[in-house]
């Protein structure tokens, strides 16, 4: 990266303007935008409204399953799977907005979260554009896996010249694409698996955390680090174990998906346990044993060097009615060797 003596250098030669009226600029854009940007900020701003170039070229080579948490400066390729739409969510500040973006390669795929003013990209993007992510930061979401998010300089930008075949096995879409029906004896890092398993233990540890509402981080009681005092949003985390007869691996299940798995919401979660104790909470449920059908993804527990199962989507199974649809199909083969036979 370029000092500021440098880029002041810079900006003057390619301007033919002199070194301290350059200065003189950097300084009055630093006022002018005041704890919003860096002085570096400032003066990229400047050398940008002269009309001179400060971005380096863009490497290209940087492949998907490459990026992980807590990278700076990610520029990378990736083709549009899935756009959301843009939700709007209130802070103590106002409201904000974001939008997620599932990019692909040929290596597999990523989420990208633009957030507030850059969410207004999304008019101009389509599913199948390529883009060029320039001035991205990852960080690790809630659900254990990457998310690139833009710097303030970040930017995104469709190209037209190329073509991106994303991973087959990568794309992920409501009737199971991508997640491939598996036994817990064969799972391994990083494949997307549909499974069915009881629900054999439940980790009593602490399930409802209060996140900030802008960048999901957790929070020291209503604080973030980076958007100060804010609107805790409350964030379920369920953890236990999952049999299938063949293997078992520790399960982690977010929101809604803890919620359904407990049929309790956040709140109430976090209302019995003050109310009566976190020990009450626990040895009241009555969940273990349930059977699951459950799609996610299988991830290495950094802290207990073990895989673990995080949960995408989970539906719990009628037992009576899965033994009657194991017993149709059993008689239907029967039947149909019968009549070869016969």
């Amino acid at each position: 990266m370029l000092t500021e003596e440098e880029l002041i250098k810079t900006i003057a030669e390619k301007t033919k303007t002199p070194a301290k009226d350059v200065l003189e600029k950097i300084n009055e854009k630093e006022i002018e935008l005041s704890g919003m940007v860096s002085r570096m900020g400032a003066a990229y701003i400047v050398g940008k409204e002269l009309g001179v170039s400060l971005s380096k070229p863009v490497n290209r080579d940087l492949k998907i399953n490459s990026i992980v948490p807590n990278m700076q400066k990610v520029n990378f390729l990736g083709k549009i799977v899935n756009i959301s739409h843009v939700k709007e969510f209130e802070t103590n500040d106002g409201k904000g907005k974001v939008l997620n973006i599932i990019l692909g390669d040929e290596t597999g795929t990523i989420r990208i979260s633009l957030w507030n003013e850059k969410t207004e990209v999304s008019e101009r993007l389509n599913s199948g554009d390529i883009l060029e992510v320039i001035g991205g930061y990852t960080r690790r979401d809630y659900r254990g896996s990457t998310e690139v998010r833009l710097s303030n300089y970040g930017n995104l930008r469709i190209v037209k010249d190329i073509e991106i075949n994303v991973k087959e096995s990568s794309l992920k879409d409501n009737n199971n694409g991508g997640y491939k029906d598996m036994l817990l004896d064969a799972v391994a890092e990083d494949e997307f698996v549909c499974l069915k398993a009881y629900l054999v233990r439940i980790f009593e540890r602490k399930i409802v955390r209060n996140i900030c509402p802008v960048c999901k981080s957790s929070l020291t009681n209503t604080t973030c680090e980076k958007h100060g005092t804010v609107n805790p949003e409350k964030l379920l985390v369920l953890s236990g174990i999952i049999d299938d007869g063949y293997g078992n691996i520790n399960a982690v299940f977010f929101r809604d998906h803890a919620e359904y798995v407990l049929n309790k919401s956040a709140e109430d979660v976090e209302k019995e346990m003050e109310t009566k104790g976190e020990k009450h909470f626990f040895d009241s449920l009555d969940i273990l044993g349930n059977y699951l059908r459950i799609k996610g993804v299988v991830r290495m527990n950094k802290v207990t060097n073990s895989l673990e199962l995080i949960c995408h989507n989970v539906k719990q199974i009628d037992t009576l009615s899965e033994i009657n649809s194991i017993l149709n199909k059993l008689k239907s083969k029967q039947d149909a060797s019968a009549k070869i036979t016969a």
